[in-house]
């Protein structure tokens, strides 16, 4: 089964294998992947370009309504986040 969902920064919809998910779990942690390994509030990204955005106005403070920690930004720039959207 296939489902779609709706990147946090472009709004534009994509398949969900397609999209990097960045997850809040309820202890607080944030992880980014592409499976479904964490449970918790999610939400999606679609391209790098969105992934720039979404780190540089620091948007998972509005999606998660929480301030979250500077140290979860700069993960999400290495390049092994990026080339999980570059190989889709």
């Amino acid at each position: 089964m296939k489902f779609q969902r709706t990147c946090c920064v472009c709004r534009k919809k994509k398949l969900q294998s397609q999209m990097l998910k960045i997850t809040k779990e309820k202890d607080g942690k944030i992880y980014a992947n592409q499976g479904n390994e964490h449970f918790g509030r999610s939400t999606y990204v679609c391209s790098c370009d969105c992934l720039n955005k979404l780190i540089n106005k620091k948007i998972l403070n509005k999606v998660f309504r929480c301030v979250v920690d500077n140290n979860v930004y700069e993960t999400l720039t290495r390049p092994e986040i990026s080339d999980i959207l570059k190989n889709n």
